[in-house]
């Protein structure tokens, strides 16, 4: 989401290149821990900045079906990854039944 929407925040936000970095070394340490496992804990300093770009993005736009548009798309990424993570793939013992074919 945020290299989808990244012309209209970079334009209006100074912290936009710290919040991208952020999150590319995010992905680039989740991709090492196959290398090393250790590598995950670092990413998981810089996956915190997540929290503070949402709000950030949201506040850059000026329309209210921008802001529709993007609220949007984040809660169907949420949906999608609860779904994925939780649901289907039982981690953390959130969801107590196990459906098959999910």
């Amino acid at each position: 989401l945020f290299l989808v929407f990244w012309k209209a925040y970079s334009s209006r936000s100074h912290m936009a290149p710290f919040y991208l970095t952020m999150m590319l070394l995010d992905i680039l340490l989740s991709q090492l821990m196959s290398v090393a496992a250790h590598a995950i804990r670092i990413g998981m300093y810089f996956s915190a900045y997540t929290v503070l770009w949402i709000p950030a993005m949201y506040g850059c736009f000026k329309k209210r079906h921008q802001k529709l548009l993007f609220s949007g798309a984040v809660i169907a990424y949420l949906l999608v990854y609860f779904l994925y993570n939780y649901v289907s793939q039982g981690r953390n013992q959130i969801y107590p039944y196990a459906f098959a074919g999910i």
